[in-house]
C-alpha cells in the first residue's frame, strides 16, 4: 500500500464505498488523505498532487477524516478528480463517508440533497452521497 497526504499529502484503505471489503488487494490501493483545508486558497497546490495520485495507482481511496474547511472550489477539484478517474477507468472510493464540512458543502453544491434524515443523490452519481 502507498499513502499520499494532500494538504500535507494523501493515503489508502481496503473497503468499498458501501463498507464492504474490496476484492482488490490493498497493495494496489493508494489512499489519498485529505488534510486540513480544501478551499480556493489551496486548490492550486492540491491539483498536481491529485494528478500524481492518479498516475501512481488504478485504485484510489479518499480519506476525508482529517479534512477541515471545504468550499466550492475544493468540491470542483474533487469532481475533476472523480471525472478523470472514471475517464481513465480507475477506481475512486471514499475510505469513510463524507461528514462535517465536506458533507455540508456537497449538499450546498447540489451534488447531494437532504431527504428527511438521510442524504440522497437524486439522479446523479451516488459516489457523492455515501452514508
Amino acid at each position: 500500500m502507498k499513502d499520499i497526504d494532500i494538504g500535507q499529502p494523501l493515503e489508502k484503505l481496503s473497503h468499498t464505498s458501501s463498507g464492504q471489503v474490496n476484492p482488490v488487494s490493498t497493495e494496489e490501493w493508494l489512499t489519498v488523505h485529505l488534510n486540513e483545508h480544501l478551499t480556493i486558497n489551496e486548490v492550486e497546490f492540491h491539483q498536481p498532487e491529485f494528478i500524481d495520485a492518479l498516475a501512481q495507482a488504478d485504485h484510489l481511496l479518499l480519506d476525508p477524516s482529517n479534512l477541515g474547511a471545504v468550499d466550492i472550489a475544493g468540491i470542483q477539484l474533487l469532481v475533476a478528480l472523480r471525472t478523470s478517474a472514471v475517464q481513465a477507468g480507475k477506481t475512486l472510493q471514499w475510505a469513510t463517508a463524507p461528514k462535517g464540512a465536506l458533507r455540508a458543502t456537497l449538499i450546498t453544491s447540489g451534488l447531494c440533497m437532504v431527504i428527511r434524515e438521510g442524504v440522497s443523490n437524486l439522479g446523479g452519481d451516488p459516489f457523492w452521497c455515501e452514508d
